[in-house]
């Protein structure tokens, strides 16, 4: 197994990533947040998913049973068992909206992968990357901090690094009202750097 990369830092490498010495296989955790977060998105908006799980079309508070969330998993032909290897020993479902395993602070605003996956899937920008990419602070020898963003392009593909940057600024900036009100505007802007695919050291297959 390749060696870990240094605590709080990021890689997502084909479908693993690694964080604090840790696996995660991406691939089946995208299948099973995926269609689970779909069907939270329909109830919270009211729609079908919900079966009248949800009374009004509100969401419960953190927490599904275990045998509730395994019928409404089956209505839609989804086997969350199957798709995770686990059984999750009867226990609840609890569930909370954002994440912080990969969050990264930066001038006391909390950074989540998602804002900048955002930026990557503009149209213009996701013709030419992966969207797999390493977020994290750097600090130089003056103290300085720096959002720095690694993005690995596409198969043969060539990437402006500053078109990349702007896209995920502006994507920050709308989503993050932290990111907005938190960071010094002359700081806002990230470093991005580009790698080709599957590079070795960020970003290799496997």
């Amino acid at each position: 197994m390749p060696t870990a990369p240094p605590r709080g830092r990021r890689r997502a490498a084909g479908n693993q990533e690694w964080f604090d010495g840790g696996v995660i296989d991406t691939a089946r955790a995208r299948r099973v947040t995926e269609a689970f977060g779909a069907f939270l998105s329909d109830a919270q908006h009211g729609g079908d998913a919900a079966d009248g799980a949800f009374p009004d079309g509100a969401l419960p508070d953190g927490a599904f049973p275990y045998r509730e969330m395994l019928a409404l998993c089956a209505r839609h032909g989804f086997d969350p068992v199957a798709a995770s290897g686990s059984t999750g020993g009867g226990l609840p479902f609890v569930f909370v909206f954002g994440r912080s395993l990969f969050t990264v602070s930066f001038y006391g605003a909390n950074v989540y992968p998602e804002n900048v996956a955002v930026g990557l899937e503009q149209p213009g920008i996701s013709e030419f990357v992966t969207g797999k990419f390493v977020l994290e602070v750097t600090e130089d020898a003056d103290g300085d901090h720096r959002l720095r963003v690694t993005v690995e392009l596409a198969p043969g593909r060539d990437g402006d690094a500053g078109q990349l940057a702007v896209s995920i600024r502006d994507q920050l900036l709308r989503l993050n009202s932290e990111y907005a009100h938190y960071v010094p505007a002359d700081r806002q802007l990230p470093q991005v750097h580009v790698r080709p695919f599957e590079d070795r050291e960020f970003f290799p297959a496997g």
